[in-house]
């Protein structure tokens, strides 16, 4: 992979437990990292959860090698689509970081 062909820019988040006012345990995402990205989508399916139909779209990026990335964290372009991180890869020899992704959405 080039340089070049980091053409997207995202924002790591990542999760935080926090407690809510009923001391319930929630998650809370922060953004840790602005990076350049490449995007790969690579399929979208339909499942059925929790008896609705939701359309699952995978989608690997690449980013420079960090090891500070894992699955409970998420990505995101402009804030309104979460890429949910299911795995990452090492590329080289600490180069690169490919991070497998999923995003839900609710069908209509």
């Amino acid at each position: 992979m080039r340089v070049g062909q980091l053409d997207r820019r995202i924002y790591i988040q990542t999760a935080t437990t926090v407690t809510d006012d009923w001391n319930h345990p929630t998650i809370s995402h922060n953004t840790a990292a602005v990076v350049w990205a490449n995007k790969q989508e690579r399929n979208s399916v339909e499942v059925t959860e929790s008896m609705q139909e939701v359309n699952v779209t995978r989608v690997i990026w690449t980013i420079r090698y960090r090891t500070d990335i894992d699955g409970l964290d998420r990505l995101t372009e402009d804030g309104t689509n979460f890429y949910h991180v299911t795995g990452t890869q090492e590329l080289g020899r600490g180069e690169w970081l490919r991070i497998f992704t999923e995003v839900r959405d609710n069908k209509r």
